[in-house]
């Protein structure tokens, strides 16, 4: 059973499902591999059948396929964060689990376009995906059209498509995040939306 928590479309939809207890308690006791190191966090992957596990897990999202060789996590250090970005990779939106969240000093940004424009134009920034503007410590300069803190015990629904950012600068706290992606790089996260609030 899907339960709606909060709705802040176009940005996220928090909810919880049946199995998420079991799911984090899951992840956090398998090992994960690391794929790169950034500035402000490292990205890991969980191995297939760990992966696999998660989402055989996820009863309430069997229509819609996720990536069994993409079972990512986040995990931002004290200070760390990532600047404005699109995900890369075509993903357009993103099934976001909180395995580690002891603050509320991590925050989320959304921007629109046109807050972005004059960056993305001159793509100062691109060493990840299409990153804009890299400095996730120096956000001054630009106005989020959302704000959001992630809990731990839910699931979120996160538009990748909407230029974002996330900065843990003020937690003295790592901040840890299983991302989950669809096979089908067309699903839009109104798409994704439609078929959380069938189930």
């Amino acid at each position: 059973m899907i339960e709606i928590i909060e709705d802040c479309s176009p940005y996220y939809i928090r909810f919880t499902v049946d199995s998420l207890g079991s799911i984090i308690e899951f992840a956090k006791s398998q090992p994960t591999k690391l794929i790169q190191k950034f500035p402000g966090y490292t990205h890991e992957h969980y191995k297939i059948d760990a992966a696999n596990k998660i989402i055989l897990m996820l009863t309430e999202l069997t229509a819609i396929r996720l990536r069994r060789d993409r079972a990512a996590l986040f995990n931002t250090p004290p200070g760390g964060g990532c600047g404005i970005h699109k995900d890369g990779g075509n993903a357009k939106v993103s099934f976001n689990i909180p395995i580690e969240v002891i603050d509320k000093e991590c925050l989320t940004h959304w921007y629109t376009d046109d807050e972005v424009t004059e960056f993305s134009a001159k793509k100062i920034f691109n060493t990840y995906s299409n990153n804009v503007w890299g400095n996730w410590k120096d956000l001054n300069n630009f106005n989020p059209a959302k704000t959001m803190t992630a809990n731990p015990n839910e699931m979120l629904l996160f538009n990748t498509n909407i230029y974002h950012c996330w900065s843990n600068e003020n937690s003295k706290n790592y901040r840890k995040m299983l991302t989950l992606r669809t096979v089908d790089t067309s699903i839009f996260f109104e798409d994704a939306k439609q078929i959380l609030y069938k189930q």
